[in-house]
């Protein structure tokens, strides 16, 4: 049997373990799902060790012990644990928007933006930061209690090898670090109120270490000697994983939410727009932005329509018709937004709707709209990081021919699907093979499948221009509108 190193990705809805020998092939994939009503905003810790450890055994009960597990796990995630390294709160994830107030106020003082230069971080209530500082003001019986914060990954990795430490990658996403000195932020913790001994030691990507606790050797059958590599974040590794590191290829991600990425040898924090600066490897930074409002927007229009699932059919008679859908745009803000514009109480609309529009037009508005938003993203990032004419594709939008179309007609770029579904997890084991010595360096690893290929169509591009020039001005239009129906609910 070929070693293989055990990718690890700890998500918001479920932990996979992806198994990648040195060559890249993928030789087995588990998945284990939260529970039914799991919350996707706060969360219980336990539920999602029990998680990592399920898909650790199902893995080596079918392949022998990995030469190591090797770390990925989504961003912004946050919670207190006491002197006993026992949690006192919920997992706080990035949807979780109780800092909204505080994260608006931030931004309004000169002050709030200089930060955000210096963690490269936006200034929104996603951040670690400002949700520790909305536990201070809150609920300060808890607060004084809390003897450490830290996220998931910390906690699994204390767990497993008994070491309260966290990689540069996940903490470049915190808003508590320091993107130019890779040391935590010493204006973020006077802000947040916490000092540096509360926090998890500050470590590379490639760190490892090679011994389990004994509990921890137990509860997962591994051996005690095991190596475990801690890793980067989902983001970042998502980027590794579909081979979106050269200038001129941005990696995009479409699952509920989205997201567009580049790869660069330096952070380069760009506001208002409040792009993200995340840290994988030494001279390698990830910037781009996300929205909260990807295949969410789609679900939504499914299950109002009376579909128990998203249609095929439906997105292909979407895709037939001609772009625009016959005079319909969509403001996709169903979840608010975070980038370009940052608003927590956005909403979602639908602009020129009139008798004529069927299902197929509701559909085809809904699609634009979320490559539309993708695209305010994508604008500011080329600006800061160089032209992108090339996107790599991960996450379930990928699933229809129809709507890879309409990505590629509306950013005008070449889309390229590719063979994995579970992107961060092999970026997880392909940084592994790195810290292991077997990789030299991000150019030699191997690059995944290429399935299909998608080029924008030059008249589409004409006309998806026209109509972006439309959608570009709507959301500042009807700001005040959105929060005022908001403040009336």
């Amino acid at each position: 049997m070929q070693p293989y190193v055990l990718g690890i990705d700890i998500g918001t809805g479920s932990t996979k373990a992806v198994a990648v020998d040195e060559e890249g092939k993928v030789l087995l994939a588990k998945q284990a799902y939260y529970p039914a009503g799991f919350s996707h905003t706060e969360q219980d810790p336990q539920v999602i060790w029990k998680a990592f450890l399920q898909v650790v055994r199902e893995v080596c009960q079918v392949l022998p012990p990995p030469r190591a597990l090797s770390f990925s796990s989504a961003m912004h995630s946050i919670m207190a644990l006491d002197q006993q390294m026992q949690p006192i709160t919920s997992l706080l994830t990035w949807a979780d928007d109780r800092a909204a107030a505080i994260a608006t106020d931030l931004l309004r003082q000169t002050f709030g933006a200089d930060l955000y230069r210096a963690t490269g971080t936006p200034i929104h209530a996603l951040s670690p930061l400002t949700k520790i500082k909305w536990w201070q003001q809150n609920d300060p019986a808890l607060y004084e209690r809390a003897h450490f914060f830290v996220g998931i990954k910390e906690y699994i990795w204390y767990r497993l090898f008994g070491v309260l430490e966290t990689d540069y990658s996940l903490a470049s996403a915190t808003g508590l670090m320091n993107i130019q000195t890779l040391e935590w932020h010493e204006s973020s913790l006077d802000f947040a109120g916490i000092k540096i001994e509360q926090l998890p030691k500050l470590v590379p990507t490639t760190h490892l270490r090679n011994q389990l606790t004994h509990e921890a050797a137990q509860v997962t059958g591994l051996p005690a000697a095991t190596i475990g590599i801690i890793g980067a974040s989902d983001g970042c590794l998502a980027n590794l994983g579909t081979s979106a590191l050269q200038p001129g290829t941005a990696a995009i991600t479409i699952g509920t939410s989205g997201a567009v990425r580049t790869a660069g040898t330096k952070p380069t924090p760009v506001f208002p727009a409040q792009l993200f600066n995340y840290y994988l490897d030494e001279g390698c930074w990830i910037t781009g932005g996300a929205i909260n409002n990807g295949g969410a927007a789609i679900q939504w229009l499914a299950k109002t329509l009376g579909y128990d699932s998203i249609p095929e059919a439906l997105i292909q008679d979407a895709g037939a018709l001609a772009p625009g859908a016959d005079g319909l745009l969509f403001l996709p803000f169903l979840l608010g937004e975070r980038a370009p514009i940052w608003d927590s109480h956005s909403s979602a609309a639908f602009i020129g709707l009139q008798q004529k529009h069927g299902p197929a037009h509701l559909m085809r508005a809904v699609l634009e709209g979320i490559c539309f938003a993708l695209l305010s993203v994508l604008e500011p990032l080329e600006r800061s990081a160089g032209k992108v004419d090339t996107l790599h594709l991960s996450g379930g939008f990928t699933r229809s021919a129809a709507a890879l179309q309409i990505l590629s007609d509306c950013l005008g770029k070449k889309v390229v699907l590719l063979q994995t579904e579970d992107a961060s997890a092999i970026g997880a084991a392909m940084l592994g093979w790195k810290a292991l010595g077997e990789v030299k360096g991000f150019a030699t690893m191997p690059k995944p499948e290429q399935v299909k290929t998608f080029y924008p169509c030059a008249t589409s591009i004409e006309r998806y221009q026209q109509l972006y020039a439309l959608y570009q001005p709507l959301y500042n239009q009807l700001k005040t509108t959105m929060h005022r129906l908001q403040d009336l609910a």
